[in-house]
């Protein structure tokens, strides 16, 4: 029998129809969710757009903590007590800049909060000049304000990324190609699925 006479039998030309859905339709949806996905993570980087107006984005708010602590460990840095504090601050702060992925980003964030955390409780002691204590509070004003702006914002960009998580999940999209496709999506979250949200 030729291809061409099996295609014209009804059963074959059924199974060939079966198979190439079965092979077809994964690779579909998940290009699909690739392309939402690419959708999402640029407002993680060019902002969230709103009703009025788009607000600035989580990548430059992160770039301004971290500056601000450069700052901040900067000047701890020449106290002999607090040097160990501030060169694991300015360590972590590395890794944060070499994140690569927003959950990547996300768990060097948390890490640099908590390094800025241990150093701010052994400062506050005496012998440090007013001109030092002076620029801690600017540095850690500048950087209170930029951690409270990505915490606002982190839970309307992770919603926008649960709503792709939440539409892999759902039968049949979960079997098609979706569950597949959930892993990516979810190293696009600014903390971990399930609604934990930034210090």
């Amino acid at each position: 029998m030729t291809v061409g006479n099996a295609l014209k039998s009804r059963k074959t030309a059924a199974v060939a129809l079966v198979l190439s859905m079965l092979v077809f339709t994964p690779a579909g949806v998940r290009v699909s969710f690739a392309r939402e996905a690419a959708k999402v993570e640029k407002m993680f980087y060019d902002g969230i757009p709103g009703r009025q107006y788009t607000k600035p984005p989580i990548d430059a708010q992160l770039d301004t903590y971290s500056n601000a602590m450069l700052g901040y460990a900067t000047v701890a840095a020449k106290y002999p007590d607090l040097a160990e504090a501030a060169n694991t601050v300015l360590a972590v702060r590395r890794d944060l800049l070499g994140a690569e992925t927003v959950m990547e980003k996300y768990r060097a964030y948390i890490a640099l909060v908590s390094a800025v955390g241990d150093l701010h409780e052994i400062i506050i002691s005496d012998g440090r000049s007013q001109s030092d204590y002076d620029a801690w509070n600017d540095y850690g004003s500048t950087g209170h304000g930029a951690g409270e702006f990505i915490k606002k914002v982190a839970g309307d960009y992770n919603g926008e990324v649960d709503k792709l998580l939440d539409m892999a999940d759902e039968f049949p999209i979960r079997y098609m190609g979706g569950g597949l496709a959930r892993p990516s999506l979810t190293e696009l979250r600014f903390g971990a699925y399930g609604g934990e949200s930034p210090v």
